[in-house]
């Protein structure tokens, strides 16, 4: 079972199977913004991980706090694949539980890319593909990596599995939980806060 704190509204992603948990999380669509063609890369705030408190779901900064932190996120929106690599200043294993939730959307739907990574995962995790009532989807040629001596995760995501749309927008947020219970998050598309379950969506990035 996966601490307690993950029941926190801002780390509800969803997860089953080995982990017995199934929680959800909703993005907020926000505007639409400029478009870009086949890639768009972020670069976010340095030092604005911030740390929850999972009984009230109050907020504070942790700019001392470097693990898990976002330093750039990237969406390459390719012929055959939409590829998304999030780089952190620091990724750190330890015994603590690692959530990287992933959702694009299109303009005829939504899927989420919730990667789990726990004790009882192995170092890589456990990777779901669900719709927007979170629901799982089949998707054979997902992929999904931490590279961890590099500080990266890569997610490969065909476009036959978004129905081949024409244009995506990403959200992506990480949550961490100590063995003590301790809550930390970073945003990609928003600096020093994390949405009240509502992360922030990127702009449109059309296929290249």
């Amino acid at each position: 079972m996966l601490p307690r704190a993950l029941h926190s509204p801002f780390v509800k992603t969803r997860t089953r199977a080995a982990l017995a948990l199934a929680t959800t999380s909703v993005l907020l669509l926000g505007a639409v913004g400029p478009a870009h063609a086949a890639k768009h890369v972020r670069t976010d705030a340095a030092a604005d991980v911030v740390r929850i408190n999972p009984e009230t779901d109050a907020q504070s900064g942790a700019p001392d706090v470097n693990q898990g932190d976002i330093r750039r996120f990237v969406v390459d929106h390719r012929a055959g694949n939409v590829f998304v690599t999030a780089r952190f200043n620091d990724l750190s294993r330890g015994r603590q539980t690692h959530i990287h939730a992933l959702q694009l959307l299109t303009s005829s739907l939504r899927r989420d890319v919730t990667i789990v990574v726990a004790p009882q995962t192995g170092w890589q995790g456990r990777a779901f593909f669900t719709d927007r009532t979170d629901n799982e989807q089949r998707c054979a040629h997902l992929t999904t990596r931490v590279a961890w001596d590099t500080n990266v995760v890569r997610v490969k995501v065909p476009r036959s599995c978004l129905a081949g749309p024409s244009w995506v927008r990403a959200g992506y947020g990480y949550f961490r939980v100590t063995p003590k219970e301790e809550v930390f998050a970073d945003e990609a598309y928003r600096n020093g806060a994390v949405g009240d379950v509502k992360p922030q969506f990127g702009p449109r990035v059309h296929r290249g």
